[in-house]
This record gives C-alpha cells, sequence and structure tokens, in this order.
C-alpha cells in the first residue's frame, strides 16, 4: 500500500494538537471577547489572500477549508463543533492561506484578530491549545504548497523555524521549509511577539531569517 506525502502524515499524527475541540468551558471565554455571527450554505467565510482574518469558533454546523489553486482546491479540513480556524498569521496580522467555506447553515462565534491575541496574552490553558495548533498547521500548509509548486515558477527550497515560548517555560521549535513561489512567505522577518499570560516575559511567535538548505532537520525540537 502506498504511503502518503509527509505533510499529510505529519497532519494524521498530530490531528488531535492540530484540529483540537475546545471544551464547553474554553468556549465560554472565548465567548466573551467575540460574538455570534451565521452563514448560509456556501458561503465565504474567508478567503486565501485576507488580512486581518478573524477568529472562529464553529457552535453548528460544518465549516471547509481549502487551500486554493490556480484550478482545484485542496481540502485541509472540515470543522465541525467545537473546533477553530486559524494559523500563525492570525497571531501577525499576516495574509490567510487557505479559504473558509460553510457547508451548509453554518452558526460561529467570531472574534476579532485583537480578541484572538488578547486571548493568548491573558489566558494561559487557551493560549497552550491555539498557539501549538496554529504552528503546526502552519508546517503543514507550508509544506504542502512547497510540494506543489507553482506552474509559473520553479519552487526554491527556504529554511523555516517558529519559535513559541509557552507559559511553563518550554521553548517550542519548529522547522519547515518553504518554497519561494508561495506569494504569501516573501518577508521572512516577520515576528509577533507575545507576553506570556503567567510569567508577563516576552516569548515570540517567529517567522525566522530563509536559508537556503539541501537538508531537514527533525520538524519538532524542544529545548
Amino acid at each position: 500500500m502506498s504511503q502518503g506525502t509527509p505533510a499529510t502524515n505529519m497532519r494524521e499524527s498530530r490531528r488531535a494538537q492540530m484540529f483540537p475541540v475546545l471544551t464547553a468551558a474554553q468556549i465560554a471565554r472565548v465567548r466573551a471577547a467575540g460574538s455570534e455571527q451565521s452563514f448560509a450554505d456556501g458561503a465565504i467565510v474567508f478567503d486565501a489572500g485576507d488580512r486581518g482574518v478573524p477568529f472562529f469558533v464553529v457552535l453548528e454546523g460544518t465549516l471547509e477549508i481549502v487551500s486554493p489553486h490556480d484550478d482545484r482546491e485542496d481540502v485541509v479540513t472540515v470543522h465541525h463543533a467545537g473546533e477553530f480556524t486559524g494559523e500563525v498569521t492570525l497571531l501577525s496580522n499576516g495574509r490567510a492561506l487557505v479559504r473558509a467555506r460553510a457547508k451548509g447553515p453554518l452558526r460561529v462565534l467570531r472574534v476579532t484578530s485583537e480578541g484572538v491575541r488578547s486571548l493568548v496574552q491573558t489566558d494561559p490553558d487557551l493560549s497552550e491549545v491555539l498557539v501549538r495548533a496554529f504552528i503546526l498547521r502552519r508546517m503543514g500548509l507550508l509544506d504542502a504548497k512547497a510540494a506543489t509548486p507553482s506552474s509559473s515558477a520553479r519552487a526554491t527550497p527556504h529554511r523555516r523555524s517558529i519559535s513559541r515560548r509557552s507559559s511553563s517555560g518550554t521553548t517550542i521549535r519548529i522547522a519547515t521549509s518553504t518554497s519561494a513561489s508561495i506569494p504569501t512567505s516573501t518577508s521572512c522577518s516577520r515576528s509577533c511577539t507575545l507576553p506570556s499570560a503567567r510569567s508577563r516575559s516576552s516569548s515570540a511567535v517567529r517567522d525566522t531569517s530563509c536559508v537556503t538548505r539541501a537538508t531537514r532537520r527533525s520538524p519538532i525540537a524542544s529545548a
């Protein structure tokens, strides 16, 4: 039996961390920072390339996340009740890499990008769940895009690293390769600094300078 791509295998093995289901208590805390919103079947909730995309938690219905290409869409995941949208660009005010579409009537909690950054800064429990999911999703999306080079440009492998210090003091470093043909990855020095909810010291989700290399490290290394 043939094996899937590295990006597909990673998504499957880490799905619980990439696409966790929030508890009722966690959703209640998100609700305090946002508002409910409804979408009709087929409505585009946000699109690839949008900046300042809000954070959405599904309350009822399903929300399909797809990665658009020139002539097709690749399904990334389908969010159900309790699951949420977003990846690292939500914290750095970057452009969305994916499109979100309602599959049937949809009811969600909507939190602005500023609101979710405030939650990450002040709620240690939500911070651990959200930021880990955001980082792993970003890594998976970039790996998937690197494996599908643009028809108009040859992909040039680059080195990326995203670091985040958790509220417990552990620094998580995730290294991934990306491609020069990914339009939303041209700025390699963006950073979003988020003070820890417990220590109030600076922690960071950082997209560091690209370094062209032919080798890969283990995707996650803790220090």
